[in-house]
């Protein structure tokens, strides 16, 4: 019988990683990652995160060869502050919940990001209020907001 293994993870580092105490696990966690090839997204909020994610990487906490995946949470007005934080070599996604989705997809895909979008649980409606019928309609709706 084979076991159930993911070919992905997110990974919101603050929550798995709250603070240095949890080093030498998290250390083993991701070299784990690596070792089975399990590609995570880092789910990054803010900037204390983004830095604490680059110094994971630069001290060889977070193995070098994993793919960076960067997940950001964002008001769009603060979204080129955080991508300046950001390795220029890392490939980095936006996400973003409700109203203000398309807006926030847009400014991501102008900064060169890219954009992680769909029917989220809280992301049910388009910014004027009327409720989503699919995923193609709220992809849709950033494409034409760009």
């Amino acid at each position: 019988r084979e076991e159930a293994r993911p070919e992905a993870v997110s990974v919101a580092l603050r929550e798995i990683f709250p603070n240095d105490q949890y080093e030498a696990t998290a250390a083993r966690f991701f070299t784990w990652l690596q070792t089975e090839k399990i590609a995570p997204q880092w789910i990054l909020y803010e900037q204390e995160d983004i830095q604490r994610f680059r110094n994971y990487c630069a001290g060889g906490l977070i193995p070098d060869e994993i793919i960076h995946g960067l997940n950001e949470t964002f008001k769009a007005n603060e979204l080129e502050g955080l991508v300046k934080l950001l390795n220029q070599n890392w490939h980095w996604s936006a996400c973003a919940f409700g109203e203000e989705e398309a807006k926030r997809m847009a400014r991501a895909i102008e900064l060169n990001g890219h954009c992680r979008q769909g029917f989220f649980v809280s992301n049910l409606y388009f910014a004027d209020g009327q409720e989503a019928q699919s995923n193609t309609d709220l992809v849709l709706s950033t494409t034409e907001a760009t």
